[in-house]
């Protein structure tokens, strides 16, 4: 039995050419970005749109990357803006979207949240293209469907049930081992992995547990993601290179990829055309819903796992301050009447060096924009 979990962008990469009113927001920036070198660290920015009823926080680094001028960075995307008033060659802007976006918020709702601020920041947008787009779905496989994804004949080193338009086929390593395969490189690639494998060792992304309504994975199942990473060349040449006709065509890159480019099958070593698509594939052909919509609960876990994991390091720090006051101090063994004098050396030591409330302050504003979401 196949069970559909999910689906939808994962990642999306676009390419806008703008045309600037003025260099009011330049000036802005330069400013932030001008105080991020004075001061060696992110800068916090704010720009309010949408007629002043939602903030957009971001922070400016302190310098420029592959060529812009300006990088500008938040939860939600990151852009790289170029010091040009109209279009050239390159793209003016260039938005990377996270994936906890597209899944909380939907990638035609932030698509259009990114125009917004652009042209609230006096910019408007002559063009916007899709420049990599990565569209997966992810599904629950029993025992017996999932294996199939490892069969490989060492022998002639080939999958037994990949046939792809895609040349290279491997093992995709990650973690603590082997997640799953890779077909493919360069324009189009697929990856096909187990997904909670990947979230618990690399990306900790536990709030896909809430895109698919699970608290724990049944024994004897799997969830498998099938992944593709698509650039612009090919979305392109599939009539889906600008945003709008993209999140319209969107159904059309799916079949694409998974009848044309990329198929599994069953009957190895027969010729390809005789071959029959596998039963749990001809789900992942049918199953991509294109839907994407607002799930707030996502937020409140993305933000619990953040929260979890500063506080492991906030203790790992004041456990090491203390091992080395309790060094300083010549302190042997440590009861619990001792550590609260020891931390409390800390705080002191704190103050010593000069760290001032308002300089906690500052920093915590300007962190602020790595963790901010909307509520939305």
């Amino acid at each position: 039995m196949v069970q559909v979990m999910g689906s939808g962008v994962d990642s999306l990469v676009l390419a806008l050419d703008v045309v600037w009113k003025d260099r009011r927001f330049f000036d802005s920036v330069s400013g932030l970005k001008d105080r991020a070198i004075l001061e060696d660290k992110d800068c916090p920015g704010v720009v309010k749109y949408r007629k002043g009823k939602e903030k957009w926080l971001f922070s400016v680094r302190p310098y420029g990357i592959r060529g812009y001028e300006w990088f500008l960075a938040s939860k939600e995307f990151k852009m790289r803006i170029g010091n040009w008033m109209e279009p050239t060659t390159r793209p003016s802007i260039m938005v990377e979207i996270s994936s906890e976006s597209l899944w909380r918020i939907g990638p035609m709702e932030i698509f259009e949240r990114v125009l917004d601020i652009i042209e609230e920041s006096g910019g408007m947008v002559k063009e916007a293209k899709i420049s990599r787009a990565d569209l997966c779905i992810d599904m629950m496989l029993d025992s017996e469907e999932w294996r199939t994804i490892y069969d490989f004949d060492l022998e002639k080193e080939k999958h037994k049930s990949v046939v792809s338009r895609g040349k290279d086929c491997g093992m995709y390593w990650g973690g603590k081992g082997m997640k799953g395969i890779t077909v493919g490189k360069g324009q189009i690639c697929a990856r096909i992995y187990d997904k909670p494998k990947e979230i618990k060792d690399i990306s900790k992304k536990y709030w896909m547990y809430d895109i698919w309504g699970i608290k724990e994975i049944p024994k004897e199942k799997r969830i498998y993601r099938v992944e593709f990473q698509i650039r612009r060349e090919v979305i392109k040449d599939l009539g889906a290179g600008e945003g709008g006709d993209f999140f319209m065509k969107i159904d059309e890159v799916w079949a694409y990829c998974t009848k044309k480019w990329l198929q599994m099958k069953d009957g190895y070593g027969k010729e390809h055309k005789l071959r029959k698509p596998l039963s749990w594939w001809e789900v992942v052909q049918e199953g991509f819903l294109g839907v994407q919509g607002a799930r707030p609960a996502i937020r409140k876990k993305a933000i619990k796992v953040d929260e979890k994991q500063l506080r492991a390091q906030l203790m790992g720090l004041a456990s090491s301050l203390t091992a080395l006051t309790m060094e300083k101090r010549k302190v042997d063994v440590l009861n619990f009447k001792e550590i609260e004098p020891c931390m409390k050396a800390v705080i002191a030591s704190q103050k010593l060096q000069g760290y001032r409330l308002i300089e906690f302050k500052e920093n915590v504003i300007r962190k602020r924009a790595k963790y901010s979401r909307s509520a939305k």
